[in-house]
């Protein structure tokens, strides 16, 4: 929300290091349709990339280690794309807008293949994240 307040100038210097905004809005284990929370959220950064053509989206898609990595991967990607063709839907440029998925890659916590985790840390890691750049 403190990003909306800015200025397009303040916001464009801010942005010159990609700045990560959000993580952990969290999946249902093999799902990969968008939450309402990532709704809400990616209407807040239409807002803020509404300020500048300049200013770029990149969405992250993770898994937990559960599944094969190929399997992994191909989740992790379907995730990003979902949340990106949202942003694309509420007007967000396409040519703004990068995706990546990860798969289990970038775990964040110890619950790799063949350890015991509870559900609830496999959930922490199937998410989005989201990155804002500008390009100068």
């Amino acid at each position: 929300d403190n990003l909306l307040n800015l200025s397009t100038d303040s916001l464009l210097k801010l942005l010159k290091n990609p700045l990560k905004i959000k993580e952990n809005i969290t999946f249902k284990s093999g799902d990969f349709s968008i939450s309402q929370q990532d709704k809400d959220y990616l209407n807040k950064l239409a807002m803020i990339m509404k300020k500048s053509s300049k200013i770029k989206l990149e969405i992250s898609g993770h898994t937990d280690s559960f599944a094969s990595e190929s399997t992994n991967l191909y989740f992790s990607q379907k995730r990003a794309e979902s949340a990106a063709n949202y942003a694309k839907q509420i007007g967000i440029a396409s040519e703004n807008i990068t995706t990546i998925g990860y798969g289990e890659s970038k775990l964040l916590n110890n619950c790799k293949d063949n350890v015991y985790c509870p559900e609830k840390q496999h959930a922490e890691n199937r998410r989005t994240e989201y990155r804002l750049a500008a390009n100068p």
